[in-house]
């Protein structure tokens, strides 16, 4: 009994310390980070439906974690939300961000332009995000338990998890990313209790996640429907246990709570403004009457006509098609049409080695598995639970891969859920069982003990750049810079970061070239010198004027592209200033 109680004890602490360290990492490092591109959007939808119940703001996706993290800014530091006032000379006015409408510059007003304005406010928002990151650990604690039978297989996989560079980065942000990856992981626990007995709660359980997270964010709609097909094609290889109309009733009742959770976030009302509201242009994206429609189209349209579904959600489905031939970089190129291979290189590059080491290792004890149970694979519960945690995941990369929305490695972060929950049980599997030779020489334990130890140690070295994180293959975000492009190396993250440098050194006046979801001067880079003309990833109408070659010149990653299209001279050489997905290049001499 002590030897219980004292694992018990030493579980606890070690799922308590880890928890601290991680929620430490994350507020101490978003605290240091400017604003992204998708906050402003996001946050400003989010005080939208609050403050005026409008769904104009960012369409493209269900309005649930933009609420969540608009309310503390609401409830604590809420901006002024006025859209129409009278002026001194009795003439009306209008925030024309809000009237036409324009998202990010939106979002932007009410975070900096408004009174008491400034990363405070960000700050602010970025708390919910923060603890929804942690609930995804939750979830994969409970899954790796499941996987190795023990708690401490429960521990490692959350540890694996949480201290992932890249899901500890994007879940300080007010996106939508590690939210997905959270909401996949309750549905995927959710049905696997649900399949181990389905009773009428435990099928309640899964489809209140399936609703819940069908607000989120669209691929998780999709997880759920191919999670209860899973769900359907295994009832046939049950031996009768599972009825196979038990996941057809499942199936049913998630849809209809799908369709509830629609019209509940957009507050049971089928226009996305309110009536009576004085501004009423059009919400972006929605469907419109054509003469010719073909696919997603006619759904739309159909639902849309007899109002089965709210405008805001149906702008949502129209979106989808927004990305057709939109522009992506990848491997020193501009393209249109995404690559398949997308995906796969950023897996290779923004993975620590010891773990991509590690699902190599648990590939080839997959496939021993599978050569000599063989026979008894498919009966066994062992096969029904990996199934049901691997494959909606899998299925989820796979689309994601066939899209070619080449926009960032944040967009299949869900796929690390059960890589990581599986790698952390079989590490521990592996470090308990005995072993035929001492411990030093068994590299299989040793294996096992670099995978769980490079957790804590990868995210506290890449403190607090963790959304930008590369391996020992290319190891910065600029070295990376002639391959990837977007969230991946640079999303605006930084202006702190090189304001203080350019405080630190003196320096007062330089060229500008940066990647930003803000206008630079409210970071304090105010500056007369924009190199970049026409450049649509930045606000404040900033007019281009000629390099300067006498001054420093300020560039991020990025936009690193488009300056040397400008200047492909002067930036053939390396920076002499690299912080993080900032360059600065001081004057050579005789400039």
């Amino acid at each position: 009994m002590r030897t219980v109680a004292h694992n018990g004890m030493g579980l606890r602490v070690a799922l308590g310390a880890g928890a601290v360290l991680w929620l430490v990492l994350a507020f101490a490092s978003a605290w240091k980070k400017s604003i992204v591109i998708d906050e402003a959007p996001h946050i400003g939808c989010g005080l939208a439906i609050l403050a005026h119940g409008d769904y104009r703001m960012n369409p493209e996706h269900p309005p649930l974690m933009k609420v969540l993290a608009a309310l503390p800014v609401y409830l604590f530091d809420r901006p002024d939300m006025r859209v129409q006032w009278t002026g001194e000379d009795g003439l009306g006015y209008a925030v024309s961000h809000w009237v036409e409408p324009r998202q990010t510059e939106w979002g932007h007003y009410l975070i900096f332009r408004t009174e008491g304005g400034g990363q405070g406010r960000l700050r602010l928002a970025r708390v919910m995000p923060i603890l929804i990151g942690l609930l995804g650990g939750v979830f994969a604690f409970l899954w790796g338990r499941e996987w190795s039978g023990t708690p401490w297989g429960g521990a490692a996989a959350a540890m694996l998890l949480l201290f992932y560079p890249e899901y500890l980065g994007h879940a300080r942000y007010v996106t939508l990313d590690v939210p997905t990856l959270v909401a996949c992981g309750a549905i995927s626990w959710a049905a696997w209790c649900w399949w181990r007995r389905p009773d009428g709660r435990r099928g309640a359980a899964f489809v209140l996640a399936c609703a819940v997270g069908s607000q989120v964010k669209l691929p998780v709609a999709t997880f759920a429907a191919v999670t209860v097909f899973v769900l359907f094609a295994l009832s046939f290889i049950s031996g009768g246990r599972v009825r196979w109309w038990k996941p057809v009733v499942l199936g049913v009742a998630t849809l209809a709570a799908g369709v509830l959770a629609a019209w509940a976030g957009a507050g049971f009302r089928f226009a996305a403004v309110p009536a009576g509201a004085e501004v009423r242009t059009p919400i972006p994206y929605i469907w419109q009457e054509k003469p010719e429609q073909h696919g997603l189209e006619v759904l739309i349209g159909f639902a849309h006509r007899h109002r089965l579904l709210p405008e805001a959600t149906l702008a949502t489905f129209s979106h989808v098609q927004s990305f057709e031939a939109r522009e992506t970089y990848f491997m020193g190129r501009m393209q249109k049409t995404g690559s398949l291979a997308y995906f796969f290189v950023t897996i290779l590059l923004k993975t620590p080695l010891v773990w991509l080491a590690g699902w190599g290792a648990l590939l080839a004890t997959g496939a021993l598995f599978a050569a000599r149970g063989r026979r008894r694979a498919t009966a066994g519960w062992r096969f029904q639970r990996g199934v049901i945690l691997l494959v909606p995941f899998l299925v989820l990369f796979g689309l994601t891969v066939l899209s070619r929305v080449n926009l960032g490695h944040r967009h299949i972060l869900a796929l690390y859920f059960p890589l990581q929950v599986v790698l952390g049980a079989q590490a521990v599997r592996w470090l308990r069982k005995p072993a035929a030779v001492p411990f030093a020489k068994d590299g299989r334990r040793l294996g096992a003990a670099a995978v769980l130890a490079m957790a804590p140690l990868v995210a506290l070295l890449a403190f607090p750049h963790y959304a930008t994180y590369f391996n020992a293959i290319l190891r910065t975000p600029y070295g990376a810079s002639p391959y990837l492009g977007d969230s991946n190396i640079d999303w605006g993250q930084d202006l702190i970061l090189v304001r203080e440098e350019l405080e630190r050194r003196g320096i007062t006046e330089y060229n500008l070239a940066v990647f930003a979801g803000c206008e630079p001067a409210v970071y304090g880079l105010e500056t007369s010198k924009w190199l970049l003309p026409g450049y649509p990833f930045v606000l404040g109408g900033l007019q281009a004027v000629p390099l300067d070659r006498g001054l420093p010149t300020v560039v991020s990653m990025y936009a690193l592209k488009d300056a040397v299209y400008y200047y492909p001279e002067y930036f053939s050489r390396d920076p002499d200033v690299l912080l993080n997905s900032m360059a600065i290049y001081l004057p050579e001499a005789g400039d």
